[in-house]
């Protein structure tokens, strides 16, 4: 399974939307450079609340923090790329393969419809200053096939049946990180 979602997560590797990015210390005259976290509560640093608990908040509730991967690949790399490194993070909790590139059932609502389509729009008014994107797709499709009483193949298959659908299109080609932004034309 992991292989599918490793697939999954490289065949959509180069694609990104604007949403307000975090910045890393300035330095004057160097140019704007973008990370993107792209997919679904992974990208956006979900974690359970630890005390103190934020006003509302119970011990546990799954929370937006700054604490998540896409945060630790941002302060490391902040020092690594050259000019003034941004996050954006765009991921959704409870995102899906399909609602992430359709933006149907999506929890999250993106000017253009979908997190890949906001992903494409953002390449591409920021293609020279794209350096690093990351994605994290495709757990919340087979969340649930798991249980006490085992795995459920039938699950897991039909959970993994968008990623393999889209496996088939020309603009997201699977396996290696080989993936190419769609074209104006597409």
């Amino acid at each position: 399974m992991s292989l599918l979602v490793a697939s999954a997560a490289a065949a959509m590797a180069l694609l990104a939307s604007a949403a307000t990015p975090a910045a890393a210390a300035a330095r004057p005259g160097q140019p704007t450079r973008y990370y993107l976290a792209l997919g679904d509560s992974l990208a956006q640093g979900v974690q359970p609340a630890t005390p103190p608990l934020p006003p509302g908040v119970s011990l546990g509730q799954d929370i937006e923090t700054d604490q998540g991967y896409a945060d630790d690949l941002f302060a490391h790399y902040s020092v690594q790329f050259p000019g003034n490194l941004h996050l954006v993070k765009l991921g959704c909790p409870g995102e899906t393969t399909t609602s992430m590139l359709t933006g149907a059932g999506s929890p999250c609502t993106y000017r253009q419809g979908s997190q890949l389509a906001a992903a494409v729009a953002f390449i591409r008014a920021h293609r020279s200053a794209v350096v690093l994107i990351t994605i994290d797709i495709g757990a919340n499709n087979v969340d649930g096939c798991a249980t006490s009483a085992g795995i459920n193949q039938a699950c897991i298959n039909s959970g993994f049946a968008p990623r393999r659908a889209t496996c088939r299109r020309s603009w997201a080609p699977c396996g290696p990180p080989s993936a190419r932004i769609p074209s104006s034309r597409a």
